[in-house]
């Protein structure tokens, strides 16, 4: 129990995919990002990557493995993911369709995700416990929700920013990224 915190610190700050790794980061780079768009993208992939961390794992300790079936890990991890996102997508439609409809596609590609396979891959193996595993896949999608909504805030800004026409857009944006990164990295051990 000693070791949660830097374990939920660790995967928030230094071990998450979207800025380490550059996994997931397709939601980064939305031309029409808006920073209440990208809270309800980080949400949803919160609560998708959290459960189905949970799940993935359960289902790895509780089934795969007394059956001796570890080989459909990626198959059981691919369907629990699809079957929590699209149920958190018909959610989302029924209480905020707003919030669907600019979106469109981006909630059902969380489906597809890397950074949402990779969490469920890594978490559905059982040495961790259900609680650090718990603790881990949340980390890391709190680290998902500070990167994407810090970036859509970012980008907001300099959509208003006087930035030099050969460097507005993808440009920009990259550099942006580039820079949080860097700074991110400097986290790197923290948590193990």
């Amino acid at each position: 129990m000693p070791d949660a915190f830097p374990l939920l610190i660790g995967a928030v700050l230094a071990n998450y995919f979207v800025l380490t790794q550059f996994l997931g980061v397709r939601p980064l780079f939305r031309a029409d990002a808006r920073p209440n768009d990208a809270w309800v993208l980080a949400l949803t992939t919160v609560f998708v990557v959290t459960v189905s961390g949970i799940a993935n794992h359960l289902l790895e300790l509780f089934v795969l493995m007394p059956l001796d079936l570890e080989y459909l890990r990626l198959v059981a991890c691919i369907f629990v993911i699809a079957v929590l996102a699209q149920g958190t997508a018909v959610a989302i439609r029924a209480i905020y369709p707003a919030a669907h409809h600019r979106l469109g596609l981006q909630l059902p590609l969380t489906t597809i995700n890397c950074a949402v396979l990779a969490m469920a891959l890594l978490v559905a193996e059982p040495p961790l416990s259900l609680f650090k595993t718990t603790l881990h896949a949340l980390g890391a999608a709190l680290g998902f929700t500070l990167a994407i909504v810090m970036f859509a805030t970012l980008c907001e800004r300099l959509d208003e920013a006087r930035v030099p026409v050969p460097f507005r857009g993808a440009p920009i944006q990259l550099m942006v990224a580039g820079v949080i990164s860097l700074a991110f990295a400097g986290f790197k051990g923290v948590g193990g």
